[in-house]
């Protein structure tokens, strides 16, 4: 990813065609985002992703960035989806869009509740 810092307040952001890169000032908060994925299902077509690789693919990305001083465990495993309905159909067409791969964080067997203390 190349780019342009830009500083939008309370947010550092680097956009290039594929991908953002948003970094909360105030701590090491992050959030990054592919550009070049269809994420609302306008093509029509959806790729099914096995939870289990999606899991595998979150756990590998937390490895390459940094895992935070926790303990990390998957929560849960979310389907995205957008129901979308031609004109004069009864019935909504589903397509998944992504999976989510929630983490819970706890330190010495104490659950982290607070903001930010989960990663998705």
């Amino acid at each position: 990813m190349r780019g342009d810092i830009e500083d939008r307040g309370a947010w550092y952001v680097v956009q290039d065609s594929r991908a953002s890169l948003e970094i909360y000032r105030a701590s090491s908060s992050f959030r990054f985002v592919r550009e070049d994925i269809d994420g609302e299902g306008r093509n029509g077509t959806a790729t099914q992703v096995d939870p289990r690789r999606a899991v595998a693919l979150a756990e590998r990305f937390l490895e390459d960035t940094g895992r935070p001083p926790a303990t990390i465990d998957v929560q849960s495993v979310t389907e995205l989806e957008v129901l979308s309905m031609a004109q004069g159909s009864r019935e909504p067409t589903r397509t998944i869009v992504s999976l989510q791969v929630n983490f819970r964080l706890s330190v010495d067997g104490v659950p982290l509740v607070a903001r930010g203390a989960r990663s998705r």
